[in-house]
């Protein structure tokens, strides 16, 4: 990420992003919706869908979850993925990983077309105004 130098929308303090941008290319077969698919997949086989599909509220529970440790991790500076001992990764960039595996596993879940929404929603966006009309 880039620094933006400015005092922090959230928590009043510099922003701690680094001064620089690196972001590797994703695998080449790596789409929005091979995502979606391997995440509901990978849902299935490890035993979350064993009663039914997960109800619409307790996923996006879930995705709340993941957005709230993602701010814990933001809070404590942890800023850059760590590997455990287990293996496990940890930090920021890694629970915005996880908000998008938890987002995909619900399109899979719900048949939607998650590539062709962000296309939608992302083409609407850029009619809007400014800040979409609103002052901060």
């Amino acid at each position: 990420m880039i620094s933006h130098g400015k005092e922090c929308i959230f928590f009043g303090a510099k922003c701690r992003c680094d001064e620089t941008k690196t972001i590797p290319a994703p695998p080449p077969n790596l789409t929005v919706s091979v995502l979606v698919l391997e995440s509901y997949e990978r849902a299935v086989r490890k035993g979350f869908h064993d009663d039914g599909p997960p109800p619409i509220p307790e996923a996006l529970a879930l995705v709340h979850s993941e957005v709230s440790e993602a701010l814990e991790d933001y809070r404590s500076g942890k800023m850059a993925t760590t590997i455990r001992a287990d293996g496990k990764p940890e930090g920021f960039p890694s629970e915005l990983a996880d908000i998008v595996i938890r987002v995909a596993h619900i399109a899979g879940t719900h048949n939607i077309d998650l590539a062709r929404e962000i296309e939608l929603k992302s083409a609407f966006n850029e009619t809007r105004p400014h800040k979409h009309g609103k002052r901060c």
